[in-house]
């Protein structure tokens, strides 16, 4: 073929599809970022600045704070400021989408945690098929966070037409699942937008796995994903339970990463005390006995605080993160 052609099709593809074609060397640090706020989890997951764009799976069982951590993650993302704003129909403005399944959201605890509610939507709606057209109006809108809450919840519209006596056919969640999340994945790649989903642990049937549970959802979910976050309750205190996160997948860094912090009741996670806890292992605070902690800062003024309250509430905090 006369090179002339070839570039005569070049130009008209290239005119065409600019916007979706870049070269392989170009900066991804203008790439939007959604932190944790927890220091150990956002460097597990990719770096100092938390995950980025696409489908995060946050996995575990009954009442270990998967909601927590993804309204955590959101409250973090909010105060950074760097969310994109949409203006509804309605006037008001809002960042964040948050597809209620589980018809259990608390707007009280949400903005205990830090969430800017005023800034956040929330969907409650019967079928899937519906949920799912909403949040890729959405995503094609430019928001760029959305939770699913949760994912083991969601009912096709095929159920609309069966009696209760009925057999449901598990095809039908894993048909409607499979094909919204290829859509869903690409979309919140176009958005530079992050999608948590909140998923529960099912019964693995099979006599050959290496586990008797695995997370609900078909397996496109299980490639398209790029993150699982794994929680598990391994210790609880009157109002206060101690979490392992672990990292069990992860296409943007290390798998098999472990991260402890602790949940106390109606407040979330208590960052200031993670914070706290890896600053002593990495030798930036000093513990002397069982209860005084102590911080000297750059300029050589000298903090202390009995207890670990009373250590957070007098250190510099912030400094110490940094």
């Amino acid at each position: 073929m006369p090179k002339g052609k070839v570039a005569s099709g070049l130009d008209a593809v290239w005119k065409q599809y600019e916007e979706y074609l870049q070269p392989g060397n170009k900066d991804q640090s203008d790439r939007m970022r959604f932190p944790s706020g927890i220091p150990s989890l956002d460097i597990a997951v990719g770096g100092m600045q938390g995950m980025t764009r696409g489908i995060v799976e946050i996995l575990g069982g009954e009442a270990v704070g998967k909601t927590t951590l993804a309204f955590t993650i959101l409250a973090q993302t909010q105060r950074n400021g760097k969310l994109r704003d949409i203006e509804a129909p309605d006037g008001n403005i809002y960042n964040a989408l948050y597809l209620d399944s589980e018809h259990s959201y608390d707007n009280k605890y949400a903005a205990a945690l830090g969430v800017d509610t005023g800034k956040m939507l929330v969907l409650d709606m019967m079928y899937a098929q519906d949920q799912f057209q909403v949040i890729e109006y959405f995503l094609e809108a430019g928001i760029q966070f959305i939770i699913i809450d949760s994912i083991s919840v969601l009912i096709p519209k095929s159920e609309e037409e069966k009696e209760l006596d009925d057999n449901q056919k598990v095809a039908d969640e894993a048909n409607v699942l499979s094909r919204v999340t290829k859509r869903m994945n690409a979309l919140a790649a176009y958005a530079d937008a992050l999608v948590i989903a909140i998923n529960q642990y099912r019964a693995n049937m099979s006599q050959m796995a290496h586990t008797d549970k695995k997370g609900y959802g078909a397996w496109v979910l299980r490639y398209l994903k790029k993150v699982t976050i794994e929680l598990t309750r391994i210790e609880r205190k009157e109002t206060r339970m101690t979490i392992q996160a672990f990292v069990q997948k992860n296409k943007m860094g290390a798998i098999g990463k472990k991260i402890t912090y602790e949940i106390e009741h109606g407040k979330g996670i208590d960052i200031d005390h993670h914070i706290l806890m890896l600053a002593e292992h990495h030798d930036i605070v000093n513990k002397n006995g069982k209860t005084w902690w102590y911080y000297t800062d750059n300029a050589g003024i000298e903090y202390k605080g009995q207890g670990e309250q009373n250590a957070v509430k007098n250190f510099p905090m912030e400094e110490i993160k940094k």
